[in-house]
């Protein structure tokens, strides 16, 4: 039921960007470029849940540490973040943006609003890791809440 689910909402989507034959693959994952920007979409959570993740590039070998506490910062509360979260693949060193939403209560409208910040975060962070920049980027501005569910953070 949940693979349906997620199939009809990729299928939506897919037809609201111009794509209307935009499905899953056959291990249910959908990929997808948006300019310079990949976004791989899979069920998770035993098929409850749709993530949304990036990989940004490699974690830079100068300055670390001054990274790690700039991505931490920016997960901080997720306000700079709109809801997703930064994190280190460690076994490549790569920094990835991911987002978790329940399937179920996801809808279009929601679905398209949430891809555009993840994609505009996932290009703040991008364009620095390629610059050397270690401080966290400026926030894209924007007049939506920034926690999912409604302001609400799940624990």
């Amino acid at each position: 039921m949940t693979i349906a689910i997620m199939e009809n909402l990729i299928g939506e989507f897919g037809a609201a960007i111009g794509i209307p034959d935009l499905g899953t693959d056959e291990d249910n994952r959908c990929n997808l470029m948006f300019d310079d920007v990949a976004v791989s979409f899979e069920l998770a959570n035993g098929g409850e849940s749709l993530f949304m993740y990036s990989l940004l590039g490699s974690v830079p070998d100068r300055d670390a540490d001054s990274f790690h506490t700039a991505m931490l910062h920016a997960n901080h509360l997720l306000a700079a973040t709109r809801g997703s979260t930064l994190s280190v693949d460690a076994q490549n060193n790569d920094a990835v943006l991911i987002r978790e939403e329940l399937l179920e209560s996801l809808r279009l409208p929601r679905l398209e609003s949430i891809v555009e910040d993840f994609v505009n975060i996932a290009e703040l962070w991008m364009e620095h890791l390629a610059a050397g920049v270690v401080e966290s980027p400026a926030e894209p501005q924007t007049s939506e809440a920034v926690l999912p569910d409604g302001g609400m953070l799940r624990v």
